[in-house]
């Protein structure tokens, strides 16, 4: 403990955290492929396509930090581009397909 100076009243941490609380979570059987995959599949653009846009996403700019990301123009400026990167669903940290050259 910190002893105060003469005179000084001793350091008072004013914010006090509640103690954490625990909870099970379970899903449904056949809530994805009823709730999550339809709503999903409405969606125009995905999240991550979204972060990729806006420049936002961890995970694409982890993928072209580590050179396992690649942008091929399309015939020039008018036609777009293909920003290709390991797919998020089936790669959780994109070190992990990293590979040392």
């Amino acid at each position: 403990a910190r002893k105060a100076s003469k005179g000084m009243p001793s350091p008072i941490n004013p914010v006090q955290s509640l103690p954490s609380e625990a909870f099970d979570i379970c899903q449904h059987p056949r809530f994805y492929t009823m709730v999550l995959k339809p709503f999903y599949a409405a969606q125009k653009v995905s999240n991550v396509v979204m972060g990729i846009i806006r420049g936002t996403s961890g995970y694409a700019h982890a993928c072209a930090t580590l050179g396992i990301a690649e942008i091929i123009e399309i015939g020039g400026h008018h036609n777009g581009v293909f920003f290709l990167m390991p797919n998020p669903k089936y790669h959780w940290e994109p070190a992990d397909l990293a590979r040392p050259q």
